[in-house]
């Protein structure tokens, strides 16, 4: 009975110590690097020709970490961007605010997708986008925003007919479409992991429950 007690008590330690190497395991690896401050989701995509988008600030004065981090476009470099007509349009480009291009990299985009943005928080920082077509030199920009909250995530209508397009805070719906599902399915997930592990180490008399 000692033994059997013994016995029961090194299967919930060693159990117990491997949930818990798994979910540090997954937290390091997970959220080891801080979010962006903010998403921004490019929508409604012409089909077939890359976009440029560019990000301009009031206060450009910053320094930008982890720049290759939430990037779903591809980062264009200054060897790359001098192929392009970008420098020549940025020289000559006169923002209707007086904004400048802040030190992120331009990134360049096919299609509807979104891009993560590492940019201070602080009060009266705001932003505005161009968004650079470079096959025919068409431009649009955005409206201006601030940020009013960590992890926001924007959404632009690139077909949309106006002199600045609209940003729309989309959050809500991207938690209810793409994160409480995922969330449910990574909760069953886990339980039946955790039934599994259970069954092999023989864990469901009532002591061990």
């Amino acid at each position: 009975m000692v033994t059997e007690r013994r016995t029961g008590r090194w299967q919930a330690f060693i159990l117990a110590l491997l949930v818990t190497v798994i979910a540090v395991g997954n937290v390091v690896l997970a959220n080891g690097l801080p979010t962006p401050t903010f998403y921004m989701e490019f929508n409604n995509a012409p089909e077939g020709r890359p976009y440029y988008v560019i990000l301009l600030t009031a206060d450009p004065e910053y320094v930008v970490d982890f720049d290759n981090v939430g990037v779903h476009g591809t980062i264009v470099g200054e060897e790359s961007l001098r192929e392009t007509s970008i420098p020549a349009f940025l020289e000559e480009y006169k923002d209707p605010d007086g904004f400048q291009v802040s030190p992120n990299p331009i990134i360049m985009c096919e299609g509807d997708t979104y891009n993560g943005y590492f940019v201070p928080f602080y009060n009266g920082n705001t932003y505005r986008f161009i968004i650079y077509w470079d096959d025919t030199g068409e431009y649009k920009i955005t409206e201006v925003f601030s940020l009013s909250d960590y992890n926001t995530r924007y959404g632009v209508d690139l077909n949309e007919d106006s002199d600045e397009l609209s940003v729309k805070d989309v959050s809500d719906r991207y938690w209810l479409s793409k994160t409480y599902p995922g969330t449910i399915f990574r909760l069953i997930f886990t339980v039946v992991g955790e039934f599994i592990i259970a069954l092999f180490f023989g864990l469901f008399k009532r002591r061990n429950f």
